[in-house]
């Protein structure tokens, strides 16, 4: 099954080509016809490998079509609805496509799940584009909605993988709101420091009362890597609105001390970074998955094992938390760092558009949601890939889950829609100057991730 690895890495590269051409040298979205068939081309082929190793199942032959017919619509939608940023719409596409693959690999019943979840995600995505003018009319109610979700946050009466951060309904399905919370988070912050152009220190302080409150919740129910989320996205945020580095530094500063505190105090945290130091050591109970993880990485080295040649079930949560892990053993390494470059170029065209916003409230909430997003990927990367001490998030877009998938689409909605506003020719540099430092940050770190996968396959 090499032959399919080589062939997705191939297609990949020339999807990667034809965006940074269409974007920064022809300036136009004509190739987005040849752009979403290359997509489809890769869905089909490893849908048609899925199928013949199921024996042509019906129910795989099924989901196949299904499956397809949802992502030719959707490409239709995007195209008849939005006048927006086709590049992001083709890399999301790409990320969805991945994920359906990788899950219909792992868990065909789950694929059925996560099919109807991204019809319904498709469907908050329509419904946040049309209503997007209304919501920033009004977009002071941004503060209400904030109330409700942190009380939304109070109400998880549910315990999975060690956090208590779920919300069962009937008994029958659970969402997850911290991951709702964050896109009403960026919605917060974008109308509170827009509306108000002056009296930036109260705002901060306000922002970061409302950080804290949020991040002591996850905390108290042992979700540390969502807690993470937030208060990086405050800290980057902050800086981006004030354009002051000195928050930046200070937030830093307080992450180390804070960091300092919970190793000595807190035994849940204690424990996962040792784990994370010497995961050989607790090989039998806690540093089991992180070893599995490891090992995938290295035993699919480059190009992979191929389809159906691995064993990534044998991954503890693969088809969420690591399912970057099982790409990695049977697609391959190479295909691991295609999807990070990925994420990298998608932050760089987003960014890149922002500059041209003209409204204030726009910038800010185009780039928080980006900033979650790929700080949320970045966690999870490098958790997996044993860079960073593991925490329990998902990877937006790609990782199986309802609550993930739903708000990942949710704020390409919004950025999607955003990419629709009218342009300003005056670039307002000092305003601009922090996002540049932060797409710098952004490709610091995916060139970590990408040398420590590689350390993994030839080093580890």
């Amino acid at each position: 099954m090499l032959a399919l690895n080589v062939f997705l890495l191939i297609t990949t590269l020339i999807i990667m080509v034809l965006l940074v051409y269409n974007e920064f040298y022809s300036g136009d979205n004509t190739s987005f016809g040849v752009l979403t068939m290359l997509n489809l081309s890769m869905f089909t082929v490893a849908f048609l490998v899925i199928v013949g190793k199921n024996k042509f199942s019906l129910s795989i032959i099924m989901l196949m079509f299904l499956e397809l017919i949802i992502l030719i619509a959707s490409s239709f939608l995007y195209d008849i609805y939005l006048s927006g940023n086709k590049s992001v719409f083709i890399i999301i596409q790409y990320f969805t496509i991945i994920s359906l693959i990788m899950v219909a690999r792992l868990n065909v019943l789950l694929a059925y799940k996560q099919m109807l979840i991204l019809v319904i995600s498709i469907v908050g995505f329509l419904i946040v584009v049309k209503f997007y003018d209304k919501l920033h009319k009004y977009r002071n109610i941004s503060i209400i909605l904030m109330v409700v979700f942190i009380s939304f946050l109070l109400l998880t009466n549910s315990t999975m993988y060690g956090s208590r951060n779920w919300i069962k309904i009937f008994g029958v399905f659970s969402i997850q709101p911290s991951e709702f919370t964050k896109i009403v988070y960026c919605l917060f912050l974008a109308s509170l420091f827009s509306i108000f152009k002056h009296e930036r220190g109260k705002k901060l302080i306000i922002s970061g009362i409302v950080t804290a409150i949020i991040c002591g919740i996850l905390v108290l129910q042992n979700d540390f890597g969502t807690a993470l989320i937030f208060y990086s996205l405050f800290i980057i945020m902050g800086y981006v609105i004030t354009t002051n580095r000195n928050i930046f530094i200070a937030g830093s500063l307080f992450t180390a001390f804070v960091g300092v505190i919970v190793f000595t105090y807190v035994g849940h945290i204690r424990g996962r970074i040792e784990v994370w130091i010497n995961p050989y050591k607790y090989a039998e109970t806690t540093g089991y998955q992180i070893i599995k993880g490891i090992e995938a990485f290295k035993s699919g080295g480059l190009l992979g094992k191929g389809f159906f040649n691995g064993e990534p079930q044998k991954i503890p949560v693969v088809v969420s938390d690591y399912i970057i892990a099982g790409i990695g053993e049977e697609l391959g390494v190479t295909m691991v760092i295609l999807i990070i470059m990925m994420f990298l170029l998608m932050s760089v065209i987003i960014i890149s558009k922002s500059f041209q916003l003209s409204d204030n409230f726009d910038f800010y909430l185009i780039n928080s949601i980006l900033i979650a997003i790929m700080f949320q990927s970045f966690v999870i990367l490098g958790g997996v890939s044993k860079l960073i001490p593991l925490t329990g998030v998902t990877l937006p877009f790609i990782s199986y889950g309802g609550s993930s998938l739903l708000s990942s689409y949710l704020g390409f909605a919004f950025i999607a829609r955003i990419s629709r506003e009218k342009k300003t020719l005056e670039r307002k540099k000092k305003r601009n100057k922090p996002m540049r430092r932060v797409r710098a940050l952004f490709a610091t770190i995916s060139l970590a991730l990408i040398l420590n996968l590689l350390y993994i396959v030839y080093i580890f």
